[in-house]
């Protein structure tokens, strides 16, 4: 190959490269956004399964704020939120999210764990979650029958005396 060959080809290489690097910013940037907005939607139908039970409306059958798919983002991606300035969910946030997003089915401690890792990139000693719902429990946030863990509505909480902070 003459040299003005290698040049082209270097060039065509560099510019494809750019070209990719722009691509990928502008994909992730999507991703972020979609992540959010599923966020949201999640959320709103968080609030129109609580308002079903309240009102004692039967949901259609496929209706469920709970699924097998892996948990909707709680917050945005550890990437994304330092892009976005955006400050990071605390474990102990993210288990109360889960087992709200959850609610009325139960999660179990492994499973959250393994969420945490594979949403959010979280790597954290095996114990930590279960330690998290304890003191959740400890507080009524959270109750346990066996291995399963369930969100505690606030409502059905026991009423705080004065002066107690959660």
């Amino acid at each position: 190959m003459s040299e003005f060959q290698e040049k082209a080809a270097a060039s065509a290489v560099l510019s494809k490269y750019q070209g990719l690097t722009q691509e990928l910013a502008r994909v992730e940037k999507q991703i972020a956004t979609m992540r959010e907005r599923r966020s949201d939607v999640i959320s709103q139908l968080r609030d129109a399964a609580a308002a079903a039970r309240l009102f004692g409306v039967q949901l259609p059958a496929n209706f469920s704020t709970a699924s097998d798919d892996p948990p909707p983002a709680v917050a945005a991606a550890p990437a994304a939120q330092a892009a976005s300035g955006q400050p990071k969910a605390t474990v102990r946030e993210l288990v109360l999210e889960m087992l709200a997003i959850a609610y009325p089915q139960p999660l179990r401690a492994k499973t959250i764990n393994d969420r945490l890792a594979a949403d959010h990139g979280l790597e954290m000693h095996e114990k930590t979650v279960g330690m998290t719902l304890y003191r959740l429990s400890q507080i009524h946030m959270s109750k346990r029958k066996g291995f399963d863990w369930y969100f505690v509505p606030e409502n059905e909480r026991p009423a705080q005396e004065e002066g107690a902070e959660a």
